[in-house]
């Protein structure tokens, strides 16, 4: 094996210890979020769930950017949230918006 390819292989292995150290990351960010917002769910107080998710995407929004995919799944989390309510047309504007990948918001 030569230099280039040895240095091909470090940097592979390298670039997938990244990505599922940040995917790990992400992972308990959203499962932290998401015990919190749920516990509000299940305690009748949606508006002040509603409320926690609407910050949260504001917060992804402003570290991640509106179409990174950590802030659509917010996004489509969202929607779903207003579909189980009832709120649809809330929900297809979340779920439009996950799908045009933020683009315009």
């Amino acid at each position: 094996m030569n230099d280039v390819s040895r240095n091909s292989s470090i940097v592979t292995v390298v670039r997938g210890t990244i990505e599922w150290y940040l995917q790990q990351q992400r992972q308990r960010q959203r499962q932290d979020g998401q015990i919190v917002r749920s516990e509000y769910a299940y305690q009748d107080k949606l508006d002040e769930a509603e409320q926690m998710c609407i910050r949260a995407l504001a917060g992804y929004e402003k570290a991640l950017g509106p179409g990174h995919t950590s802030t659509l799944d917010i996004v489509n989390n969202i929607g779903i949230f207003y579909a189980v309510q009832g709120k649809l047309g809330e929900a297809e504007q979340m779920f439009a918006r996950a799908r045009n990948r933020g683009i315009g918001y």
